[in-house]
């Protein structure tokens, strides 16, 4: 038997056939765990518990407000059904808000049967809505990523625009509803 072969009969007889590895089974509790931490900590920060002496090392160390500066107001007014300024404080919160959830119940559904929803019988594998380790999975990553990017440069821009002047950005963006959105957000930074 050769060394590959050998690893996969393990890995096999360990998980059954097409059963989730101990790999899968810790990435999908600790993948559930931090969607959970993440919404009881912004939940907890609405009704206003802090950390002491907590603060961004982001925007301690850089001077400017981070990628995610606003997420956690996001998700608050969201829970508090305030959608409107769940955008303005993060347009992506909501977005991470929702894959967050989806995130929890694919975990709990494949932990439920002991496999990926990608490999189960019937109508389960349908559910596959993340495709968690798939190419796609990955594609989405760096696509959401590159929209982050983008966003959080805009953000900069309509924060730090007012104080080093504007003139940048094509005059019809600057004068449209999509641009004072994103002012007003960026304001609140």
């Amino acid at each position: 038997m050769v060394l590959g072969e050998r690893a996969q009969a393990q890995t096999v007889s360990h998980s059954g056939a097409g059963g989730l590895s101990r790999w899968g089974y810790c990435w999908r509790w600790g993948a559930g765990g931090w969607a959970i931490a993440l919404a009881l900590a912004s939940h907890g920060y609405g009704q206003g518990w802090q950390l002491p002496h907590w603060h961004c090392l982001f925007q301690a160390s850089l001077g400017i407000p981070g990628p995610g500066c606003g997420l956690t107001r996001s998700w608050i007014a969201l829970a508090q059904g305030d959608v409107l300024k769940s955008l303005q404080f993060h347009l992506l919160g909501p977005v991470l808000a929702l894959g967050a959830l989806m995130l929890v119940c694919q975990a709990a559904v494949e932990l439920g049967l002991g496999l990926p929803l990608a490999a189960a019988p019937g109508p389960w594998a349908r559910l596959d809505l993340l495709g968690l380790c798939s190419r796609r999975a990955r594609l989405l990553g760096w696509g959401f990523a590159g929209v982050t990017l983008i966003y959080y440069g805009l953000r900069l821009y309509g924060r730090y625009s007012a104080v080093y002047g504007a003139g940048l950005l094509p005059s019809a963006l600057e004068s449209s509803g999509f641009w004072q959105f994103i002012q007003v957000g960026a304001a609140q930074l």
